[in-house]
């Protein structure tokens, strides 16, 4: 029996050989191997948080925080876009 071990890590599907090494009193019947996969259950969790509601139109500016919650570490990259959308223009009333 193989039983997986919970973790927080964000992980790839890991695998799991399991091959024959020997026997006694017996015969392998040709090559005998399986393999398992260990499914990831963690998920991460993004926070969006900002300095600011408002900026003043003369320059000022908005600072903006990407978080993971929750403890988890990540070992794969996570990748946030952003987008920006409203009544102001990119470039126009503001720039990024």
């Amino acid at each position: 029996m193989v039983t997986g071990i919970n973790d927080l890590l964000i992980e790839s599907t890991e695998t799991i050989i399991i091959d024959i090494v020997s026997v006694t009193n017996g015969n392998e019947f040709a090559s005998q191997q399986q393999i398992i996969n260990i499914l990831d259950n963690d998920v991460a969790e993004i926070l969006l948080t900002t300095n600011t509601g408002a900026l003043n139109e003369n320059g000022g500016a908005a600072t903006f925080t990407v978080s993971i919650s929750g403890g988890i570490t990540h070992t794969t990259g996570i990748v946030v876009t952003l987008s920006y959308a409203g009544t102001a223009l990119s470039g126009t009333d503001y720039i990024t």
